[in-house]
C-alpha cells in the first residue's frame, strides 16, 4: 500500500524498524496448567496470528481457550497429524453459544479432527475446546450437537443446540499431548478489535476497521511478513506488533468518532501479499493482523 499518505509523527518509533535485530515470532500458545473446561476459558495471549495450541489431555478432560478468528473464510482448526489419540474439536461463539463442530477428519477419515469458518458468520471472539471422544458439551436443552455423523462438519444440531454451554459429558482416559493447527486466528486478548482487507492487489484496497475506542486514533502499520517488532519508541514504546520488520513502515494514521470505518487506497505490486495491523493511541491496543490479498 505504498501510495496510501504516510504520517509518521505520531508513531515515530516504528521508523526505527531497520535498525532491528532478529524478532521472534509469537504464534505459538501453551496451556498453562490445566485451561478450564467452561468459559471464560484460557485466554491465547500474544499478537499477531494463532498458528498453533499445545496442551496436554488428562483423563475425562477437556480444555476450552478464548481466541479470535480473524478472517472465517480462511479460518481453520486441526489436530490431524500432530496428535495421537482419537480427538473433538468444537467452536463456540462469545456468549457459549455453539457453531461447529467435528470429531473425525471429514476428508482423510482418520480419528483426528477439522473443523472450518463454514458456519462461522463473522469475526469475533469465539472459543476453541478440545476433548477426547466421547466427551460431548451440554447446554440447559440437553446435548448441543448430536453424537452421529462422527466424519461430518455440523452445526449444532442436537436437543440444547438453541442455549449456551454449561457442562461436558465425562468420557475419555487417554492421557497424552496434543497439538491444534491454526489458520484465520488471532491471540484471545485481541478483543474485539479487528482489521480486514478487500479489493485487489495491485489495485484498489479497502481497508475496514471495528471495535476501536471512539475518537481514538490509529496507525496502519504495514510489513511484508509476520513477526513480533517491539516498537521501540514514541508513545507506544513496548508494544509488541504481529509483524515482522520486512518493509516495516507506518502507512496512514485513522480515527473515527464511531470507532469503526474503512479507508481506501491504491496498492502496488510491492505491497501484495504483505500485512497491515492497526496500533491504536493513547490505548496502544492492537488489531489482528490482516493478509493483503
Amino acid at each position: 500500500m505504498n501510495k496510501f499518505n504516510a504520517k509518521v509523527g505520531l508513531f515515530a518509533g516504528i521508523a526505527l524498524a531497520a535498525l532491528a535485530g532478529s524478532i521472534a515470532n509469537a504464534q505459538t500458545w501453551a496451556e498453562q496448567g490445566d485451561a478450564p473446561d467452561l468459559l471464560p476459558g484460557q485466554e491465547t495471549q500474544g499478537a499477531g496470528a494463532l498458528t498453533q495450541i499445545t496442551g496436554t489431555h488428562d483423563a475425562n478432560d477437556i480444555d476450552l481457550y478464548k481466541i479470535t478468528v480473524t478472517d472465517p473464510g480462511n479460518f481453520s482448526a486441526s489436530t490431524v497429524g500432530v496428535t495421537n489419540f482419537d480427538t473433538q474439536l468444537f467452536l463456540f461463539d462469545s456468549n457459549g453459544n455453539g457453531v461447529t463442530h467435528d470429531d473425525d477428519d471429514p476428508a482423510g477419515g482418520s480419528l483426528q479432527s477439522v473443523i472450518t469458518g463454514v458456519f462461522v458468520g463473522s469475526p469475533g471472539v469465539y472459543y476453541l475446546a478440545i476433548s477426547q471422544y466421547n466427551a460431548d458439551p451440554n447446554s440447559a436443552g440437553g446435548l448441543i450437537w448430536a453424537n452421529s455423523p462422527f466424519n461430518v462438519e455440523r452445526a449444532p444440531d442436537g436437543p440444547g443446540a438453541g442455549s449456551p454451554l454449561i457442562s461436558w459429558t465425562t468420557s475419555g482416559t487417554t492421557a497424552d499431548v496434543y497439538t491444534i493447527n491454526l489458520t484465520g486466528a488471532g491471540f484471545g486478548n485481541a478483543g474485539g478489535y479487528f482489521l480486514s482487507i478487500s479489493g485487489q492487489c495491485p489495485g484498489t484496497l479497502t481497508v475496514s476497521w471495528s471495535g476501536a475506542t471512539p475518537s481514538a486514533t490509529q496507525g496502519i502499520v504495514f510489513a511484508l511478513n509476520t513477526g513480533a517488532f517491539v516498537i521501540p519508541n514514541g508513545p507506544c514504546q513496548g508494544t509488541a506488533l504481529g509483524l515482522g520488520t520486512q518493509g516495516l513502515r507506518l502507512v496512514n494514521t485513522i480515527g473515527t468518532g464511531s470507532g469503526s470505518g474503512s479507508v481506501n487506497g491504491q496498492a502496488g505490486t510491492g505491497a501484495c501479499g504483505g500485512y497491515l495491523q492497526l496500533v491504536e493511541v493513547p490505548s496502544c491496543d492492537t488489531s489482528n493482523v490482516a493478509q493483503i490479498p
